[in-house]
């Protein structure tokens, strides 16, 4: 009968955690971040096998970039307001900087909720946390 954490683990049970994770781990959460796809290749019509990043990672990366150009708008109005020669700036930052706020916000909320920003980031500190322990 094969032990259960030598199979988790790939290794002693006692030193599993001591020294990463095993394949079995591994696999799933690596599985988290990329998927394999199959597809034609266009010279060859071979069927090849690709990896390309997984429905999460794609979902984060697209929110965080309208977070990103949420909050590039918001600042540049800002330092518009800051920095003008002219009055227009001024105003538009005295009328509209609570709708630019706003949008910054609503881009952070939708980047937490639809972009499963936690979940990728509790994933992404995971593997830190493994790879600094294999130095």
């Amino acid at each position: 009968m094969v032990n259960r954490m030598e199979l988790l683990y790939g290794m002693d049970p006692l030193c599993g955690w001591c020294f990463g994770i095993g394949p079995a781990i591994r696999r799933v959460v690596n599985g988290l971040l990329t998927k394999t796809i199959k597809s034609q290749h266009l010279i060859t019509l071979e069927d090849v096998e690709s990896t390309v990043p997984s429905d999460l990672v794609v979902a984060y990366n697209t929110k965080m970039s309208a977070y990103d150009d949420a909050a590039l708008e918001y600042n540049n109005r800002r330092i518009d307001a800051l920095t003008a020669t002219d009055s227009r700036a001024v105003h538009d930052w005295a009328i509209n900087a609570n709708i630019y706020r706003n949008k910054v916000r609503a881009a952070l909320a939708d980047w937490e909720t639809a972009g499963h920003k936690n979940d990728y980031e509790k994933i992404a500190a995971f593997f830190n946390q493994i790879g600094r322990r294999d130095m």
